[in-house]
Protein backbone atom coordinates (compact mmCIF):
# COMPACT_ATOMS: atom_id res chain seq x y z
CA UNK A 1 0.00 0.00 0.00
CA UNK A 2 1.65 3.34 -1.10
CA UNK A 3 0.12 6.63 0.30
CA UNK A 4 0.98 10.51 0.23
CA UNK A 5 0.45 11.81 3.46
CA UNK A 6 -0.08 15.49 3.22
CA UNK A 7 -0.35 18.12 6.29
CA UNK A 8 -4.20 17.49 6.57
CA UNK A 9 -3.35 13.63 7.76
CA UNK A 10 -0.25 14.31 9.51
CA UNK A 11 -0.41 15.95 13.54
CA UNK A 12 0.36 19.39 12.76
CA UNK A 13 3.36 19.22 15.49
CA UNK A 14 5.09 17.45 12.54
CA UNK A 15 4.27 19.51 10.07
CA UNK A 16 4.69 22.90 11.29
CA UNK A 17 4.64 26.30 8.72
CA UNK A 18 5.28 29.68 10.04
CA UNK A 19 2.98 30.90 9.78
CA UNK A 20 0.36 28.04 8.11
CA UNK A 21 -2.20 30.11 7.53
CA UNK A 22 -2.18 33.87 6.25
CA UNK A 23 -5.51 36.23 5.54
CA UNK A 24 -5.83 38.54 2.65
CA UNK A 25 -7.77 40.93 1.96
CA UNK A 26 -8.64 42.46 -1.52
CA UNK A 27 -10.11 45.98 -1.96
CA UNK A 28 -11.13 44.88 -5.16
CA UNK A 29 -13.29 41.72 -4.29
CA UNK A 30 -14.62 40.60 -1.01
CA UNK A 31 -12.03 39.11 1.41
CA UNK A 32 -9.82 35.78 0.63
CA UNK A 33 -8.16 33.47 2.50
CA UNK A 34 -4.86 31.46 1.15
CA UNK A 35 -3.24 28.55 2.81
CA UNK A 36 0.42 28.49 2.59
CA UNK A 37 1.78 24.57 4.16
CA UNK A 38 5.14 23.44 4.43
CA UNK A 39 5.89 20.32 2.31
CA UNK A 40 4.54 16.86 3.45
CA UNK A 41 6.59 13.72 3.67
CA UNK A 42 5.95 11.09 1.10
CA UNK A 43 5.90 8.02 2.68
CA UNK A 44 5.03 4.31 1.86
CA UNK A 45 2.96 2.39 4.34
CA UNK A 46 3.47 -1.68 4.39
CA UNK A 47 1.00 -3.81 5.98
CA UNK A 48 2.49 -7.21 7.11
CA UNK A 49 0.37 -9.29 9.56
CA UNK A 50 -0.16 -7.26 12.22
CA UNK A 51 2.74 -5.00 11.75
CA UNK A 52 2.70 -1.59 9.66
CA UNK A 53 5.51 0.00 8.29
CA UNK A 54 5.75 3.74 7.29
CA UNK A 55 8.95 4.61 5.24
CA UNK A 56 9.68 8.13 3.97
CA UNK A 57 10.82 7.77 0.33
CA UNK A 58 13.26 10.41 0.44
CA UNK A 59 15.52 9.70 3.10
CA UNK A 60 14.53 5.81 4.57
CA UNK A 61 13.64 6.98 7.84
CA UNK A 62 10.30 5.00 9.22
CA UNK A 63 8.63 3.85 11.38
CA UNK A 64 6.70 0.63 12.91
CA UNK A 65 3.94 -0.43 15.07
CA UNK A 66 0.99 -2.68 15.55
CA UNK A 67 -1.25 -0.16 13.95
CA UNK A 68 -0.99 2.82 11.23
CA UNK A 69 -1.42 5.01 14.32
CA UNK A 70 1.36 3.74 16.06
CA UNK A 71 3.94 3.56 13.55
CA UNK A 72 3.08 7.40 12.08
CA UNK A 73 4.18 7.86 16.23
CA UNK A 74 6.73 6.03 16.18
CA UNK A 75 8.18 7.55 12.57
CA UNK A 76 7.29 11.07 13.97
CA UNK A 77 10.01 10.14 17.15
CA UNK A 78 12.28 8.93 14.28
CA UNK A 79 12.33 11.53 12.01
CA UNK A 80 13.02 14.10 14.93
CA UNK A 81 15.37 11.71 16.46
CA UNK A 82 17.46 11.84 12.82
CA UNK A 83 17.18 15.59 12.57
CA UNK A 84 18.73 15.89 15.66
CA UNK A 85 21.86 13.45 14.96
CA UNK A 86 22.47 15.70 11.07
CA UNK A 87 22.14 18.82 13.67
CA UNK A 88 24.80 17.95 16.37
CA UNK A 89 27.50 17.08 13.46
CA UNK A 90 29.90 18.92 12.80
CA UNK A 91 30.14 18.45 9.28
CA UNK A 92 27.56 16.43 6.20
CA UNK A 93 28.75 14.85 3.05
CA UNK A 94 26.16 16.35 0.40
CA UNK A 95 24.01 12.88 1.00
CA UNK A 96 22.95 14.42 4.55
CA UNK A 97 22.93 17.98 3.78
CA UNK A 98 20.22 17.62 1.39
CA UNK A 99 18.27 15.27 4.27
CA UNK A 100 19.04 17.58 7.07
CA UNK A 101 17.38 20.47 4.55
CA UNK A 102 14.83 18.15 3.95
CA UNK A 103 13.97 17.14 7.13
CA UNK A 104 14.09 21.08 8.64
CA UNK A 105 11.66 21.88 5.88
CA UNK A 106 8.82 19.71 6.87
CA UNK A 107 9.37 20.28 10.44
CA UNK A 108 10.19 23.30 11.09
Amino acid sequence: MNAIITASTMDRELLRSAPPWRYRSDPAKYAGYSLEQSPSFHIDVHLSGETTTVVDRETGVFGIGASPREALDDFRRAVREHLDVLERQESLSDDLTAQFQYLRERLL
